[in-house]
C-alpha cells in the first residue's frame, strides 16, 4: 500500500505477509528509510507513516530547524552517554588511555557530585559550586584548576559534536593556583645530578611485576639502566610517557645532529616531536639500543617517582628543600630547561627544544634562576652601567654620614 503526502512518499508493507508493518521512505536529505511502526494494525501504521512524511515536508520546506530538533533530542538523553561518547572520540583521537580514563573520570566526579542526569545540569553555577567543594575538602587550586579543565573540555566538546548550541562553561575560568602551590618541583644542581647517577650506578636492581593479568611477568631495570635512562630525560626534557615510548627505532644517533622522534601519539601536543641531542648523550644511548626496533628501550615501572625516590635517598638528596620545592622525576625536565637557560640560549631556543607553546611557560614555570646566577648576569653589565652603580653606592654612603653628623649635633 502507498501513499502520498507533501512532497515525500512513502510505502507500508509486512515481510511475508506477517508481523508488524514496515514504512519506507524519503527523508528531508534524500536518503531512503526503513523503519518499522510497531503496530500490525494497518491504520495505525498508515497514520504513522502520514505523520512522518507530514514532518519530512515540514523539515524539506525550513518550518522546522533540524539541527535544533537534533540538539533537542541529544538534550534529552543521559549526560553519561556523552560521555561515553566523549571518550570514544578521545580514543579516536589517539590520546592515550591513562589521559583518557583521568580526564573521564574528573568528568564523572563533577557529574556525581552534582546528581547531574542531562547536559542543562551542567550550568555554570552548579559546575563552579562543585570545584568550591573539592577546595573546601582541603585539594589544592591545581586539583580544582584539573577538574574545570576536565568538565569545560567535555563542555567544548558537546557544542563541536552538535549536541549542544552553546558552551555554557565558557566563561568559567580556573583559580590562580600560584596563591596555593603544594607540589612545585626545582631542578637539581650539577652536583646532585652527579650524586643521583653514582647512586643509581651503584645500586640494586629496580624489579617490579607487570600488572596486565594476561601477561604478568616481573621485570628488571639495572642501575646503569637507570642512569641511561636519567640521562636521557635530563638531555631531551621528555616527559615519562614520552620517554616510556621510545624504541630503538626512535633513535637516529649518527644524523647531524642525533635526534629522538616522539611519535605524535605519545607527545603531550599530539604532534611528531624530533628533538636533537648532544653527540655525547648519542654516544650513552648506542649499547641500550639493541633490542627490537619496536621494544621500549627501557621497561619503566607504573610508579616511576617511587624508583627514583629511592636513588635520591641513597644519593643523600632531599625530596624537600628549605622552599619546599620537591626533587622527583619531573624534576628532570625542569633541570634540562633550566640548563638550557644557564647556558645562554635564548628565549626562543629555549621555548622550541622545551616544546612549550608560549616563553611564559618555558621561563616563568620551568627556568629555575639561583642567587649566583643574578650574581653572574650582573657582573655581565656593561662598564657604564657599573659605575652607574658605584656612583650610587657611593652617594648613599655620603648621605649616610651626613645624617648620622647632623643627628649627633
Amino acid at each position: 500500500m502507498a501513499t502520498k503526502r507533501g512532497n515525500g512518499q512513502g510505502t507500508l508493507y509486512k515481510r511475508d505477509g506477517r508481523g508488524l508493518w514496515t514504512m519506507q521512505y524519503i527523508d528531508c536529505n534524500g536518503r531512503r528509510l526503513k523503519q518499522t511502526t510497531g503496530t500490525v494494525d494497518k491504520a495505525a501504521a498508515l497514520r504513522i507513516l502520514n505523520k512522518r512524511l507530514a514532518d519530512t515536508a515540514l523539515r524539506r520546506e525550513g518550518v522546522v530547524d533540524v539541527q535544533a530538533e537534533s540538539i533537542a533530542s541529544e538534550g534529552r538523553r543521559p549526560i553519561r552517554d556523552h560521555v561515553a561518547d566523549f571518550r570514544a572520540d578521545l580514543h579516536a583521537k589517539g590520546v592515550s588511555k591513562k589521559t583518557t580514563d583521568l580526564t573521564t573520570g574528573r568528568v564523572m566526579a563533577i557529574i556525581d557530585r552534582l546528581h547531574a542526569e542531562r547536559i542543562d545540569d551542567l550550568s555554570p553555577s552548579r559546575v563552579q559550586g562543585a570545584i568550591g567543594d573539592i577546595r573546601d575538602e582541603g585539594r589544592s587550586l591545581q586539583t580544582c584548576l584539573h577538574y574545570l579543565r576536565a568538565v569545560k573540555q567535555l563542555s567544548r566538546w558537546l557544542v563541536r559534536d552538535g549536541r549542544a548550541i552553546v558552551d555554557a562553561l565558557a566563561h568559567l575560568k580556573g583559580p590562580n593556583v600560584a596563591t596555593d602551590r603544594r607540589h612545585d618541583r626545582r631542578a637539581l644542581t650539577d652536583a646532585e645530578i652527579d650524586a643521583l647517577m653514582d647512586a643509581a650506578e651503584s645500586g640494586e636492581d629496580w624489579t617490579w611485576r607487570t600488572s596486565r593479568k594476561a601477561d604478568a611477568r616481573t621485570l628488571r631495570l639495572t642501575g646503569p639502566a637507570r642512569v641511561a635512562l636519567y640521562r636521557l630525560a635530563l638531555g631531551t626534557g621528555f616527559r615519562v610517557g614520552e620517554l616510556r615510548s621510545l624504541t630503538p627505532a626512535s633513535f637516529e644517533l649518527d644524523g647531524e645532529p642525533p635526534a629522538v622522534t616522539v611519535e605524535a601519539a605519545y607527545s603531550k601536543r599530539r604532534r611528531r616531536d624530533v628533538q636533537p641531542i648532544r653527540r655525547d648523550l648519542a654516544e650513552t644511548m648506542r649499547p641500550w639500543l639493541n633490542g627490537a626496533r619496536d621494544e621500549p628501550v627501557f621497561p619503566m615501572p607504573d610508579k616511576l617517582a617511587v624508583m627514583m625516590r629511592a636513588d635520591l635517598d641513597a644519593a643523600g638528596i632531599p625530596y624537600h628543600d628549605d622552599s619546599g620545592r620537591v626533587a622527583d622525576f619531573h624534576s628532570l625536565r625542569h633541570s634540562y630547561i633550566t640548563r638550557l637557560i644557564q647556558s645562554g640560549a635564548s628565549v626562543k631556543a629555549a621555548q622550541t627544544l622545551a616544546r612549550h607553546s608560549t616563553p611564559a611557560l618555558t621561563i616563568g614555570r620551568y627556568a629555575h634562576v639561583q642567587l649566583h646566577d643574578l650574581s653572574a648576569a650582573l657582573d655581565g653589565l656593561p662598564a657604564s652601567a657599573k659605575r652607574t652603580a658605584e656612583a650610587g653606592a657611593t652617594m648613599g654612603a655620603t648621605q649616610g654620614a651626613t645624617a648620622a653628623r647632623i643627628g649627633a649635633a
